[in-house]
């Protein structure tokens, strides 16, 4: 059976439908999500105009693995009122994924009517393979593998990166991969609104460095709270500035106060602006790369001719390129350069590489005046030939530019 997925632009999946999309049958089924977490569903158990909906409240661990799922106040699929309370699912799972299974953890379950499709980290567990789907590619728990390569492949300094299929830098117990291409932290916003957000994962202070991130020892991190009270504590007017290890972080200030302007004032609002450009840029640069002419390829086109210019080009500006990013558009240019060169040696100019090239039957039309030989245009297959070349890479500009700015669009929501 064909089902439709309706997310949000984060991805989380907001409702289920049949391939029809009809909202009145037992395919329909709606989730609700707090603070980045999926915490109830609604789900028809009948069909008709006024379907009968059951009630399901969802309880995750730190990673945002389904743990708990209990009964609320809806109906059953005779239209009797569901008791509310009622244990439906209770697991416990391996680091990797695996869920363990105990005699103790079965006789706790008072019904087993709830929907139990989304597991581990959130994500969404197939019952026929046991897979769960992480968007870019399929991860096995029982494996504790992907099962196809990272599209992004490794990142420079890292080592561990460059296990093509090992799952979250092989510390499943602290980081999470929502989009199967990148690790990341949990951690919650500065706000204090407790929404969850994800901090890329740099394995080490020279990593870090080296990325363009300031290093934040998580053990030994300072926070400073600066604002119109003068105390370090809430200022006046309920505005405070966060700076984290001298970097600002946000701020709670929603309009003038009296204590002047409301902002976090001096740099720190362009300071601000500045830092997320570059994480979204920083982004963009990898996620990009998913969509590159190399991976749409399945590798058939070398990385350093493939991959996404502008996405290079983020990455090296926003100081998370490295030698194959540059090698990528170094290669890039001189692929751009060629068919104008052989322009120039098509109609006359004497050089030693004119020399050379003129010799190439087909391609040009030598022309030999005493003892220089000049070339004086070119074969209709040598003008087609340039002119593929062009139409190939005036394509690829192309494309580069739609996905790395679908790549922008991505990340400046997350």
């Amino acid at each position: 059976m064909t089902k439709l997925y309706w997310r949000s632009l984060s991805g989380d999946t907001l409702a289920e439908t049949d391939g029809s999309g009809s909202l009145t049958n037992t395919s329909y089924a709606e989730y609700v999500f707090f603070a980045g977490r999926r915490i109830a569903s609604r789900v028809n158990v009948s069909s008709g105009a006024s379907p009968n909906v059951s009630i399901f409240y969802y309880f995750a661990d730190q990673l945002g693995s389904t743990r708990t799922i209990t009964t609320g106040s809806g109906k059953n699929a005779d239209g009797s009122a569901q008791t509310p309370g009622l244990l439906c699912y209770d697991q416990d799972y391996t680091p990797y994924g695996q869920e363990i299974f105990s005699t103790m953890q079965m006789t706790r379950l008072q019904t087993t009517a709830c929907p139990t499709n989304y597991k581990f980290t959130g994500y969404e567990r197939d019952s026929e393979t046991g897979l769960d789907y992480a968007f870019a590619r399929y991860y096995s728990s029982r494996l504790g593998r992907f099962l196809s390569t990272d599209p992004l492949g490794g990142s420079v300094g890292s080592l561990q990166s460059h296990n093509a299929y090992a799952y979250v830098l092989n510390n499943p117990m602290n980081l999470v991969d929502p989009t199967g291409m990148t690790c990341y932290q949990p951690e919650y916003d500065p706000y204090g609104n407790g929404n969850v957000q994800y901090r890329e994962v740099q394995l080490n202070k020279g990593d870090c460095q080296k990325s363009g991130f300031l290093w934040i020892d998580d053990v030994n991190t300072t926070v400073t709270v600066s604002g119109g009270g003068g105390d370090g504590g809430s200022p006046a007017g309920g505005c405070a500035s966060f700076y984290q290890d001298g970097v600002y972080i946000g701020d709670t200030c929603g309009g003038p106060t009296s204590g002047g302007s409301g902002n976090q004032g001096g740099g720190g609002f362009f300071s601000g602006i500045l830092n997320r450009t570059k994480i979204v840029n920083r982004c963009a640069g990898q996620l990009s790369q998913a969509g590159s002419v190399t991976n749409l390829s399945g590798g058939c086109v070398p990385e350093v001719l493939g991959s996404n210019t502008f996405g290079d080009i983020a990455s090296l500006a926003t100081g998370g390129g490295g030698f194959d990013q540059g090698a990528a558009l170094a290669a890039d240019a001189t692929a751009h350069a060629a068919p104008a060169m052989a322009t120039q040696v098509a109609v006359g100019t004497v050089t030693s590489i004119g020399k050379a090239i003129s010799k190439m039957p087909g391609v040009y039309n030598p022309v030999t005046i005493g003892t220089t030989t000049r070339t004086l245009g070119m074969t209709s297959a040598g003008k087609f030939g340039i002119g593929f070349v062009e139409g190939v890479l005036t394509g690829k500009v192309l494309l580069d530019t739609g996905v790395y700015i679908g790549a922008l669009v991505v990340c400046s929501v997350q």
